[in-house]
């Protein structure tokens, strides 16, 4: 619960704030919370998939993952 909440502290410190001093703490913080739930992540996935799937599982998970981050980039280009 707090890696998620680090990880709003992230999004929501510049729209409080424009101290550049927070924002940067808020960005450190942040980003150590979003290491962190990574690893949480990542690892509670490969405890609970069996042996068996495990390379399917994780396969799909990058697909989805990483997959998707061109589409966010061109659709927030057309936004902008």
């Amino acid at each position: 619960m707090l890696t998620i909440l680090g990880g709003a502290l992230l999004v929501a410190a510049p729209a409080v704030t424009a101290d550049p001093l927070l924002i940067g703490a808020a960005f450190f913080v942040g980003g150590t919370a979003i290491v962190i739930w990574n690893v949480i992540t990542v690892s509670l996935r490969q405890r609970i998939t069996p042996d068996r799937l495990l390379g399917r599982v994780n396969s799909g998970y990058r697909l989805v993952a990483w997959g998707t981050m061109p589409l966010g980039a061109a659709g927030g280009g057309l936004l902008a």
